[in-house]
């Protein structure tokens, strides 16, 4: 990125070992300002993330110095595993809102078969994976330090938070780690509130929450938290788009 001058409608930087020697360069202040400088002025970079592999800690110092690059960034899920959670911090080199006409004309464009599935259903598979508003909550991540080139903590933690996981699994952001963590962003800014929706009807922003409740779904489940469990499955088929529910659960 530093010796090229185009720029691009996407960046995406990629699922990195946190605890590999130069990877905590991706994570800087200064590779995140590059990143930016090469969008186009509606253009947006993705940088996923594996919870799996990293600490809460971890996390809150990549995701607090990728807010003083990208303010507005949200998250989105990759899947609905909370034993192997990843994440994607999306930033924009400007600040819009989401479109929900984009959705459908981008799937159809980019669809093999876009006649297969009908505009509300398109709608709530794409906008169930929208995981939340990070840059409106960004006071959870308040006292988190900042990665620079100069002062790399993650290049450094990495490794130590790797070795201590090998014998204890509670090291890594995942399984109730990564649940309270998006439990407290969507009572921060829930849907209904949150300004990256603004475009949004309420179904569709109950699209948004049923991703929420599948999320919590598959956390209760491998807990063998019966009850949560089918509380909140139940509350996905009721805030999903009914063919979709089909699709993903035709036994229940």
């Amino acid at each position: 990125l530093q010796a090229i001058r185009e720029q691009y409608d996407i960046i995406i930087g990629d699922l990195f070992l946190p605890w590999k020697a130069g990877t905590g360069s991706l994570y800087t202040l200064e590779h995140f300002k590059n990143v930016k400088k090469r969008l186009r002025p509606e253009g947006l970079y993705f940088q996923w993330l594996p919870l799996y592999q990293m600490s809460t800690e971890e996390f809150r110092i990549i995701a607090n110095t990728f807010l003083q690059v990208f303010p507005k960034a949200s998250l989105w899920f990759a899947t609905f595993y909370p034993h192997r959670p990843t994440l994607a911090l999306v930033g924009g080199a400007e600040n819009f809102e989401l479109n929900p006409g984009n959705l459908i004309s981008n799937w159809k464009k980019n669809s093999t078969n876009p006649g297969v599935l009908d505009d509300s259903t398109i709608e709530s598979l794409i906008l169930m994976y929208y995981a939340g508003n990070l840059g409106e909550s960004a006071d959870i991540l308040q006292n988190a330090p900042i990665n620079t080139i100069d002062f790399s903590i993650i290049e450094f933690l990495s490794p130590l938070t790797n070795q201590k996981g090998q014998n204890d699994e509670t090291v890594w952001m995942k399984n109730e780690k990564a649940v309270s963590f998006l439990k407290l962003l969507w009572q921060q800014t829930p849907p209904s509130m949150d300004p990256y929706l603004t475009l949004l009807n309420e179904r569709q922003k109950n699209y948004v929450s049923a991703g929420h409740q599948r999320f919590l779904y598959s956390h209760y489940r491998n807990e063998k938290l019966a009850e949560k469990a089918d509380a909140s499955l139940q509350e996905f088929k009721q805030k999903a788009d009914e063919t979709l529910v089909k699709l993903l659960f035709p036994d229940t």
